[in-house]
C-alpha cells in the first residue's frame, strides 16, 4: 500500500525500517491520512508520529508536524523542544525556535507543569547555554531544585551534573546564603547542601572565571524585543519586585458606544476608556485608556496569559464619519499598565468576536471593507507577532457569540446579512484546523454573548429575527449538544458585555429594544446557587458595543470582597426550581 502512496512517499520502501519507532497509534494516524487527509496531531502523539515518519519519510505529514509544532506557547514550549531536539534534520528551524523561546522567558517556563516532568539531559543543555536569560545567576542554582523537589528519589542523583552547569562566580555569598536555607528545607536534598557548598567555594577560588551569561532580562518591564528575527515575550524576573497592590480577577469593559440622560444615543466619549468592575467597592472605575486615547466600539477582545488583546472595530471620532474597520491590534499588561502595538491582522474587521486557544488568539468573522460579511478566521501567534488564517467558517457572519469550551471554538448564531439572522452553530477543532456544524440554536439570534461557567458553555440575550432583544439565557447540553433555556433576563438586551467570574456569569449594559435604548444595569447569576445576585453596581452610563472579558488586574490590598444577596432566577425549570426552598432558607438564617 505505501509503494502505491505516490503521493506521500519519497522515496521507494526497499530500504531496512526499525518496527520498534512506529508504534500501532501512529501507524493508524498515517494510514488514516493517506486515506482521508485528516490528521489530529496533539503533544500526546506528535512523538510518535514523527517516529514512524522520519523511518516512513513521509514529508506531508512531517509538514504537518512542523505546522503543529510552531503553535507551541508558554505551557507546551518544553514539550516541543523535547521533540524538536530528536528530529534535528526535520525540525531543526523549529527547534532554534523554541530553545530561543525557552531561553528568553526561563523564569516564566519554571513555573510551568512540563519544566517539573522534563529531561535532565534537555534541563542540562538549558543551564549550560550562555543566552539562558536570568536576572540572577541564583535564580537558576535554585531552578535545579524546584526540578529536584519534583521527584525528589528519583532525581537528587542528577544534583551533581546539574550543579556543574551553575556559574558560582556570579552569584553572590549572600545571596548563596539565602538560597542554601531554602534548599536545606527540602528534606531528600539535604545531602546535595554539602555538595553545592564545595562547588561554590572550588569556583570562588579558581582564577579561572566562566563566561556571564548572555541572556538579557528587564525587570521593570514586560516588554517584547527582537533576537534572530523572532519576537518573544520579555521575561520577567521571579520573584516579582515587591508592589502596592495586590491583584485580583474582575471583568472589564474595552471602548464601545455610550449616552448619557442628557444626550440619549449621541456617542459619549469613553469609547478610548476602559473600565474595571472594582469588587471591593462594587463600583465601576476607569481602569486605563486606549493608547493615544484612540475611541474604538465593537472591537474583539480576549485574554492570553494575563495579558488583553484589542482587535479591530471601528473607531467612532474619525474625521470622515464614514464606516471604516480597522485591523489595527494593541496589547496591554495589566500588571506593568504598558500598552503595545502587534501585529495588524489580514483583514481589517468589526462586529468580529475573539478568543484564546491552545497559546493563541483567535478571531472569527466580522464586517469587512465595504460591509462585506467575512468567513474568514485567523490567528495571532505572540511568540511570532503574526496573523495566520486558519479555516473560514463553513458560514460567513458577523455579530455572532464566540467563546472556547473544552478545547474547542464555538461560533453561534450572527448574521449572515444584514437583514439574515442566523441560527447556525459550528464548532472549531484546532487539531485538524476543521470546522463542524451542530445542532442549531432555539431560535435565530445575533449580537448575543457566550461564556463558560463551571464547565458548561451559556448563551445570553442577543437580536432575534424580527429585532426584538431577547431575554433568553441558554445552556448547551452536556451529551446532547441541544440548548437548553434556563434562565431569564430582567431586561432583554443585546450587544451586552457578558464575563464569567467562577461561579458566576455578569452580564453588563447593552441595548435593548423594550426599552429602545441603551442600558447601563449590570446583571449577575451565581450558577453554583442557582440565583440572581442583587446589588451589583450597575455602569456609570450606559453603554453597548464594547469588548468584555475578565482579566486579572491590580487592586489595593486588604479590600474585602462582600457578600452580595441573591435572589431565585425567575424560571420555572425544574431543574432550578428544587432550589428555590433552599436559597429561602439561606437567607432567613442570614
Amino acid at each position: 500500500m505505501f509503494e502505491t502512496a505516490d503521493e506521500y512517499r519519497e522515496v521507494p520502501y526497499h530500504i531496512s525500517l526499525d518496527e520498534g519507532r512506529m508504534s500501532f497509534s501512529a501507524m493508524s494516524a498515517i494510514l488514516d491520512f493517506m486515506y482521508t487527509s485528516e490528521l489530529r496531531i496533539t503533544f500526546n502523539n506528535v512523538m510518535e508520529i514523527m517516529g514512524a515518519c522520519d523511518e516512513l519519510i513521509v514529508p506531508a505529514i512531517i509538514e504537518k508536524c512542523r505546522d503543529f509544532l510552531k503553535t507551541f506557547d508558554l505551557q507546551t514550549c518544553l514539550e516541543c523542544l523535547w521533540v524538536t531536539s530528536h528530529y534535528q534534520y526535520w525540525l531543526g528551524g523549529v527547534n532554534k525556535t523554541v530553545r530561543q523561546f525557552v531561553l528568553a522567558n526561563f523564569m516564566s517556563v519554571m513555573n510551568t507543569r512540563s519544566f517539573y516532568t522534563q529531561d535532565v539531559a534537555q534541563l542540562e543543555s538549558i543551564l549550560d547555554d550562555d543566552d539562558l536569560s536570568v536576572p540572577r545567576e541564583i535564580d537558576a542554582f535554585l531552578a535545579i531544585f524546584r526540578w529536584i523537589e519534583g521527584e525528589a528519589d528519583m532525581r537528587v542523583h542528577f544534583a551533581h551534573r546539574l550543579l556543574g552547569k551553575i556559574r558560582f562566580s556570579y552569584i553572590d555569598p549572600d545571596e548563596f546564603a539565602e538560597a542554601v536555607k531554602y534548599v536545606n528545607s527540602i528534606q531528600s536534598c539535604r545531602k546535595v547542601v554539602l555538595e553545592a557548598f564545595q562547588f561554590y567555594s572550588t569556583q570562588k577560588t579558581v582564577s579561572f572565571t566562566p563566561q556571564r551569561r548572555r541572556g538579557r532580562i528587564r525587570q521593570t518591564t514586560r516588554e517584547t524585543y527582537r533576537e534572530d528575527a523572532v519576537i518573544t515575550p520579555q521575561p520577567v524576573a521571579l520573584p516579582r519586585p515587591s508592589r502596592s497592590t495586590v491583584m485580583e480577577n474582575t471583568v472589564v469593559i474595552v471602548g464601545g458606544l455610550c449616552e448619557t440622560d442628557e444626550a440619549p444615543g449621541v456617542v459619549g466619549a469613553r469609547g478610548h476608556m476602559i473600565h474595571k468592575f472594582n469588587r471591593g467597592q462594587n463600583r465601576w472605575e476607569l481602569l486605563t485608556t486606549l493608547p493615544a486615547s484612540e475611541s474604538r466600539d465593537h472591537s474583539a477582545v480576549a485574554v492570553l496569559y494575563d495579558i488583553l488583546y484589542v482587535i479591530g472595530g471601528t473607531n467612532p471620532q474619525r474625521a470622515s464619519k464614514e464606516y471604516s474597520p480597522l485591523s489595527t491590534c494593541y496589547r496591554y499588561d495589566p500588571d506593568t499598565d504598558d500598552w503595545a502595538d502587534v501585529a495588524a491582522m489580514n483583514n481589517r474587521r468589526t462586529y468580529a468576536q475573539a478568543a484564546a486557544l491552545q497559546g493563541v488568539v483567535y478571531v472569527v468573522g466580522g464586517l469587512g471593507d465595504r460591509q462585506r460579511v467575512l468567513g474568514t478566521v485567523e490567528y495571532y501567534n505572540p511568540t511570532l507577532d503574526e496573523w495566520t488564517y486558519a479555516a473560514p467558517l463553513l458560514y460567513p457572519r458577523y455579530a455572532a457569540a464566540v467563546a472556547v469550551h473544552a478545547e474547542r471554538l464555538y461560533v453561534a448564531g450572527g448574521r449572515t446579512e444584514p437583514d439574515v439572522v442566523s441560527n447556525v452553530v459550528e464548532m472549531y477543532d484546532p487539531g485538524p484546523d476543521r470546522w463542524e456544524q451542530l445542532p442549531p440554536l432555539r431560535m435565530p439570534r445575533s449580537h448575543a454573548a457566550m461564556s463558560v461557567v463551571q464547565g458548561r458553555l451559556y448563551l445570553v440575550g442577543g437580536v432575534d429575527d424580527k429585532g426584538r432583544s431577547i431575554s433568553a439565557i441558554d445552556v448547551l447540553g452536556d451529551d446532547s449538544e441541544l440548548w437548553e433555556h434556563v434562565a431569564d433576563l430582567s431586561v432583554p438586551r443585546h450587544d451586552m458585555g457578558v464575563a464569567t467570574l467562577e461561579p458566576r456569569l455578569f452580564i453588563i449594559g447593552g441595548s435593548s429594544t423594550r426599552d429602545r435604548r441603551m442600558s447601563r444595569t449590570v446583571e449577575c447569576l451565581d450558577l453554583e446557587k442557582r440565583a440572581w445576585v442583587t446589588d451589583v453596581a450597575g455602569l456609570t452610563a450606559a453603554a453597548s458595543g464594547f469588548g468584555c472579558c475578565s482579566l486579572t488586574v491590580p487592586i489595593r490590598k486588604n479590600v474585602k470582597i462582600p457578600e452580595l444577596r441573591h435572589t431565585i432566577p425567575p424560571t420555572t425549570e425544574e431543574e432550578w426550581a428544587t432550589t428555590e426552598s433552599s436559597a429561602s432558607e439561606s437567607s432567613a438564617t442570614e
